[in-house]
């Protein structure tokens, strides 16, 4: 158990173990770390890989490794080298964030693997941070979904590996952006930290000028202390140093420390880390790739109990700031109201999560490998042990204290995870010589120790402090950052602030940094095969051993990162997009390269180089105790230069926005009816579970994605709602029957395109329900549409027809392209739904005769209530609740004063439910399951705790009567379904109408409405819906009044109540014409998904002329104005209605 506390904003890690950290070989957790030199700078040798859950390819082609033509990636190729480079090491770590592949990966391993990788988990050697399916974006999610996702991978830790599989940590590396409420969710996770790898350049600046890139972020006013997260923003985003890359994508020179080789490159290379390490003190972070971070993830990080959290992207300027203030590092405070609990340490990662320049040793670098065999002409050792220490160096002069990080990994990289870890290996060998991490793990199964303790949100575009708020109260210590924005980084690096405390909500504050290099590896220090950097060559046999030269490199790098932090600990992140396909080459290097630069500590270097994670970075500031800076606000909008601000994914694939909020309140409300049946499918709704979790990765809900993979994400989304179905049907099965006598009850579907009033299987029925469930734990009464063709009689659940008006569906909806209904109106009537519960509603098509005939039922709402003849008199009041039955002939009466705490009871002679669909197009008015149906009902679900009441539109071709659940025929209207809506592509409805009718569902409770087509002699009667066009129109009710004028233009509103009207001088729909940059230079670069580049100021309309179609119903108000053939909006009120 880790318990994360706050004094001032000095940052407390208390732990229940006594045993001395990194003593004992079987430990896990904070007990695990190395806890370096209090006399040196300690560089923090974090190997990691980011790996998108979607992007350039969909999530199966990133797995698998398919389509190289468009990226080489294969994250099961990653995973399999990584745990053979773990094994052939065993000072080696990694961590691992995305849970959505792992999962995949695990389910696929026999268990002598297994049972390894459970081995390595209890020794801390393999560590889960975040822990969530995936690194979810922060600007464009919903809270509900972001812990859903988080607890879909916190569920699958738990049960594979216990306490020791727990992430303690956030890390939003590469989102474009970080709120704080993130971090105060992670703060109220229990998150120790967030580490960001994204921030805004001129933030960076700044932190790095400060040293405050590492801080407490306080997520939320209101939480407090419990949304509090220590947040950091990574040196280099969330790549290695500068040349320290030794992934195969890199391209950088490995160690050579053959002294044989005439490249024999140790020194350089040593020299190079250490400046890299130097550069990098105090620049954290572990959201590396979101493109910025919000402090809501870091308050989710700090609540899960995580200790900190690393960031990789962070604005240019923000990184800047940060490194000249050593402020990378920080306590990101992520919720005002969360207090501490959302509170996350927080950094900036200083290469993003990228290695350090020429450091990765992943397949896809090309840097240098460190070769370290006498032997060869090409030995590079002290040439790579050096640029290693350069690299240390740099990143070290951006950060607080005397511990930096460097991350070593990308995306996607350790495919070759045997290389990479031997090229760090060798890293930490020559770079500490004889000094090892005196680290001895015992084999245990997992407990505690698999426990992510820090944030690291290194790619994210921006960070908010409700992510550090989110972070904190996740338990974290920390959060570390990735991206942050350039002249924040410059700031922060001249004053030492890339560190600091976000105080994203009181309770929820979170020690934060800014990783120096993003997420990268330092500069030349990447050893992926994605890279290019040289390796270290050590073999002095070699022309090109380069031990030296890589050495010397490495200090620069570390001394360089140093400047920004404000400890004499920094981190550099070795590992970028998909690193570490060939782990083995990356580590070889990283080997080479601890083992030369420790060596230069016998000629007077204070480098100290070993592995590390972002929790034991953590752990390691802390320890530093010290006070740290704080931050309250998010860090958004992410910019990477002056130009570039990360603002177009806010609105980009607006569709798939909407289509995922849809989809995760089909998941809700399926959750509440699986539970309340006892339907045991909890298993059965993972498909929509995985399929939201997967939705949340910053590359899918940011809509930044390809547009090939922005199908197959809607397309999870689509067959998980199909099995969600099942579920709902399978819970009406249970709920709707009233004996076991009823009779079955029939499929029931849902109508997804009452959107654009259609639903097709509705349209054209003689007779259909509709179920109306309220998922509150209050009543509700609602006005519901339903597109039919012609008008029918709607009865409630006890039989009573209801009120119900035909109103036209507007033309502009008819029009929707891809709507195919024929429908072109929409019966309206008012439906009122128990708490969690369900009403359905009996539609039944009237005669001719009786169509649109006027009722003459008096309905009153929400008020006392008076039944009474010759003999009894029986009293409720305006709150349902039967107050009194007196005996008139007696004058007696008893009080009766009940509290419904069930369903109405069904007995067991009720008949089984029949199966029971989701319209999943009736936003856009199509249901086909009820179209041209004689009957059908339709079921109303309550989520919420309060009665609710709706009104509720259901797309048909003719009219029907509806009653509600007690048989009471409703008040309908059928309307028009607007031609915009029926000529909506993808629509095959033909319903051209819909009713609509008002529902009152009770809390967290269900109603069941009944549709019955009208006879033809109902339907001819003459409507009491008034339909003007390019008119004056006004919308009245007893609250508001909308007055537009005859060219659709809107004027005011006026709220009646208070007499206070709002005019408007245009209102409409524009649009920006984007820049269309060449990108020769940062202030030419093009609009587009990630960054909102207008070419003027001045919006354009979408059209000069627009028309007005005015629809006036007793129920419903609608003016819909038509701009073009592809834009038009629908402005509706309601009677009785507060807002339009």
């Amino acid at each position: 158990m880790h318990i994360l506390t706050y004094c001032g904003l000095i940052l407390a890690i208390c732990t229940l173990c006594t045993v001395v950290p990194a003593k004992s070989a079987d430990t896990c957790g904070y007990d695990a770390c190395n806890p370096g030199d209090p006399n040196k700078l300690n560089v923090h040798i974090v190997a990691h890989t980011h790996d998108d859950v979607g992007w350039l390819k969909t999530v199966d082609q990133y797995y698998y490794g398919l389509r190289d033509d468009i990226q080489h990636a294969s994250v099961k190729n990653i995973l399999d080298s990584v745990i053979h480079a773990l094994d052939e090491n065993p000072d080696r770590r990694f961590m691992y964030v995305e849970i959505g592949f792992f999962w995949r990966w695990w389910n696929q391993q026999t268990d002598d693997i297994r049972n390894k990788v459970k081995q390595f988990v209890n020794q801390g050697r393999l560590e889960f941070i975040s822990g969530g399916w995936c690194m979810n974006d922060e600007a464009s999610t919903h809270y509900n979904s972001i812990i859903d996702q988080h607890t879909l991978g916190a569920e699958f830790l738990h049960e594979q590996f216990d306490e020791c599989g727990r992430p303690k940590v956030g890390w939003q590396i590469d989102p474009f952006g970080h709120s704080r409420e993130q971090a105060s969710l992670f703060a109220q996770m229990g998150f120790d930290g967030l580490f960001l790898g994204r921030a805004d350049y001129e933030d960076i600046q700044t932190r790095n000028r400060t040293k405050t890139k590492e801080m407490v972020w306080k997520g939320s006013a209101n939480l407090g202390e419990q949304s509090w997260l220590f947040t950091g923003i990574l040196p280099h985003e969330y790549s290695p140093p500068a040349s320290f890359c030794f992934d195969r994508k890199c391209g950088y020179k490995p160690i050579m420390d053959d002294k044989h080789l005439c490249d024999y490159n140790v020194q350089e290379r040593v020299q190079a880390f250490l400046q890299a390490a130097r550069d990098e003190v105090n620049k954290v972070g572990w959201q590396i790739d979101p493109f910025g971070h919000s402090r809501e993830q870091a308050s989710l990080f700090a609540q899960m109990g995580f200790d900190g959290l690393f960031l990789g992207r962070a604005d240019y300027e923000d990184i800047q700031t940060r490194n000249r203030t050593k402020t990378k590092e920080m306590v990101w405070k992520a919720s005002a109201n969360l207090g501490e609990q959302s509170w996350l340490f927080t950094g900036i990662l200083p290469n993003r999560y990228s290695a350090p320049s020429s450091f990765c040793f992943d397949f896809s670098c090309g840097d240098q490998p460190i070769m370290d065999d006498n032997r060869l002409y090409d030995q590079n050792v002290q040439e790579r042990v050096q640029a290693f220490l350069q690299a240390a160096r740099d990143e070290a002069a951006g950060y607080a204290t005397n511990h930096i990080i460097m991350t070593f990994g990308d995306d996607f990289n350790f495919e070759n995870a045997d290389e990479y870890f031997k090229n760090l290996d060798k890293l930490i060998k020559y770079v500490n010589a004889q000094h090892t991490l005196g680290a001895e793990f015992l084999h245990e199964q997992f407990g505690e120790c698999g426990r992510p303790k820090v944030g690291w949100q290194i790619d994210p575009f921006g960070h908010s402090r409700e992510q550090a708020s989110l972070f904190a109260q996740m338990g974290f210590d920390g959060l570390f950052l990735g991206r942050a924005d350039y002249e924040d980084i410059q700031t922060r690096n001249r004053t030492k602030t890339k560190e600091m405390v976000w105080k994203g909500s009181e309770p929820s504050w979170l020690f934060t940094g800014i990783l120096p290099n993003g997420y990268s590896a330092p500069n030349s220090f990447c050893f992926d095969r994605s890279c290019s950097d040289q390796p270290i060559m050590d073999n002095d046999h070699l022309y090109d051993q380069n031990v030296q030269e890589r050495v010397q490199a490495f200090l620069q790098a570390a001394r360089d990162e140093a400047a920004g932090y404000a400890t004499n600990h920094i981190i550099m992140t070795f590992g970028d997009d998909f690193n570490f396909e060939n782990a083995d080459e990356y580590f070889k290097n990283l080997d080479k390269l601890i083992k030369y630069v420790n060596a230069q500590q016998a000629n007077g270097s204070n480098v100290n180089v070993f592995y590390s994670t972002s929790s034991c970075y953590l752990y390691a500031l802390n320890k530093a105790d010290r006070s740290w800076k704080s931050k309250t606000d998010d860090f958004f909008p992410y910019a990477h230069h002056p130009h570039g601000f990360w603002t177009g994914y806010f609105s980009s694939r607006a569709a798939f926005k909407r289509y995922e909020r849809h989809a995760n309140n089909i998941l809700q409300v399926t959750r509440h009816l699986n539970a309340f049946a006892n339907t045991n499918a909890r298993n059965t709704l993972f498909p929509l579970s995985e399929a939201m979790g997967v939705a949340q990765h910053h590359d899918a809900l940011s809509g930044t994605e390809k547009q090939a993979v922005a199908f197959d994400y809607a397309q999870r989304l689509s067959e998980g709602i199909q099995v969600a179905e099942g579920v709902i049907n399978q819970a009406y099965a249970k709920l709707l029957p009233k004996d076991s006598q009823s009779p079955p009850i029939q499929f029931q579907f849902l109508c997804q395109l009452s959107n654009i009033s259609q639903c097709l299987g509705i349209e054209g029925q003689e007779r259909f329900t509709v179920t109306l469930w309220n998922p509150l734990i209050h009543q509700v009464t609602q006005h519901i549409r339903v597109p039919v063709r012609t008008d029918y009689t709607v009865r409630d659940p006890t039989g009573d027809t209801l009120f119900t008006e035909l109103v036209p569906i507007s033309q502009a909806v008819q029009n929707i392209p891809g709507r195919t209904s024929l429908t072109q109106k929409q019966i309206i009537f008012k439906a009122t739904l128990p708490a969690l519960g369900f009403n359905t509603y009996y539609f039944e098509k009237k005669p001719d005769q009786e169509k649109n005939e006027k009722s003459s039922v008096k309905i009153t709402h929400n008020d006392e209530c008076t039944l009474k003849n010759q003999h009894l008199r029986v009293d409720f009041d305006d709150q349902g609740n039967l107050h009194q039955i007196v005996n008139l002939d007696k004058n007696t009466g008893g009080i009766i004063n009940q509290a419904y705490a069930k369903l109405l009871p069904k007995d067991s002679q009720s008949p089984p439910i029949q199966f029971q669909f989701l319209c999943q197009l009736s936003n856009i008015s199509q249901c086909l399951g009820i179209d041209g149906q004689e009957r059908f009902t339709i079921t109303l679900w309550n989520p919420l705790i309060h009665q609710v009441t709706q009104h509720i539109r259901v797309p048909v071709r003719t009219d029907y009567t509806v009653r509600d659940p007690t048989g009471e025929t409703l008040f309908t209207e059928l309307v028009p379904i607007s031609q915009a809506v029926q000529n909506i592509p993808g629509r095959t409805s033909l319903t051209q109408k819909q009713i609509i009718f008002k529902a009152t569902l009770p809390a967290l409770g269900f109603n069941t409405y009944y549709f019955e087509k009208k006879p033809d002699q109902e339907k001819n009667e003459k409507s009491s819906v008034k339909i003007t066009h390019n008119e004056e129109c006004t919308l009245k009710n007893q609250h508001l009044r909308v007055d537009f004028d005859d060219q659709g233009n809107l004027h005011q509103i006026v709220n009646l109540d208070r007499n206070i009207g709002v005019q408007f001088k245009s209102q409409g729909f524009y649009w920006y014409q984007g820049f269309a940059g060449n990108n020769s230079r940062p202030e030419f670069q093009p609009s587009g998904a990630y960054i909102f580049r207008p070419l003027s100021s001045d919006p354009q309309p979408v059209s000069t002329t627009r028309s007005i179609t005015c629809i006036k119903a007793e129920s419903v108000q609608t003016a819909i104005v038509t701009f073009n053939n592809w834009a038009s909006q629908e402005i509706s009120l309601y009677d009785g209605g507060e807002h339009v």
